[in-house]
């Protein structure tokens, strides 16, 4: 994993003592505005030195590894290393259904928006559902 990016049990890897542990501290209780308080070049030492002090995920000699209880959901629509976008919630917690294209809307500007209406209306201008207040 880089330091740039946003540390996930995806992206970092277990045998790595640097990185084992880094997705356990992104999104800490009562930290608001940042998803890491400290910088991963200094997660990464609290997680090696977890490590060296016996904090295990999984049991070497039989492979046992505790049910996580929680699970850190990224938001789709947010921009995670700029204080937003994600939280832990119940590990059983379904993931939400997505709606692929409100996120995208939601992503653009409003004056760009009003744009793209005015074009569709000059591409489709017998289309009633572009015109005025919309309708069907």
């Amino acid at each position: 994993m880089r330091d740039n990016e946003l540390p996930t049990f995806a992206n970092c890897d277990p045998n790595d003592p640097e990185e084992r542990f880094l997705p356990l501290f992104v999104g800490l209780p009562d930290v608001i505005g940042a998803m890491l308080v400290f910088p991963i070049k200094w997660w990464r030492k609290v997680s090696k030195h977890l490590v060296d002090c016996g904090v295990m995920l999984q049991c070497p000699q039989c492979g046992h590894r505790e049910q996580s209880k929680k699970k850190f959901r990224i938001d789709a629509t947010e921009d995670l290393m700029m204080g937003g976008g994600g939280r832990w919630v119940p590990a059983d917690e379904p993931e939400p259904e997505r709606d692929v294209l409100t996120e995208r809307l939601d992503a653009i500007r409003p004056e760009i928006k009003r744009e793209m209406l005015r074009r569709l209306r000059e591409q489709f201008p017998d289309d009633p559902a572009l015109q005025g207040g919309g309708g069907s």
